[in-house]
């Protein structure tokens, strides 16, 4: 003879309560995966700059690690109909299509480049350190 469980419902063997509940718990774990898959991928779809920040950055302190003590990164931009060569300071994003670069330019003139992902191109250059002045490493800020 089955143990009987008591509830809401009248009576039920407590073999199908309990395969009735593991059921709902395992529709429940299904449920919340879904759940944060979707989150993950509406996150991917809303914030792209960010993951082509993640790239730019990677490549960028690839590229420093390569250079001289002598030698810091110049960023050429020339897609402003003459090549110009920016120290860039920090480079960050705004989600969910802008990455912005910040730096001076060769004559120490401050500049800010906001820039839609789908048109960011940074050549990067080593380019020989100012007289009297330690290189500088490119910051990142999120």
């Amino acid at each position: 003879m089955t143990k009987e469980t008591q509830n809401s419902i009248g009576q039920i063997p407590s073999e199908a309560y309990t395969s009735i509940s593991a059921s709902l718990a395992k529709g429940e774990r299904r449920i919340q995966e879904g759940i944060r898959v979707k989150a993950e991928i509406d996150n991917k779809r809303a914030g792209f700059a960010n993951f082509m920040f993640d790239s730019i950055r990677e490549q960028i302190i690839k590229f420093q690690k390569k250079l001289s003590s002598e030698e810091e990164i110049g960023v050429i931009l020339a897609n402003f109909g003459t090549d110009t060569i920016i120290s860039v300071e920090n480079i960050g994003y705004q989600n969910p299509h802008f990455i912005i670069i910040c730096g001076c330019t060769e004559d120490d003139k401050p500049v800010q480049l906001l820039q839609h992902v789908s048109q960011v191109n940074i050549l990067l250059q080593p380019v020989p350190v100012k007289q009297g002045q330690q290189p500088r490493k490119i910051g990142f800020s999120v």
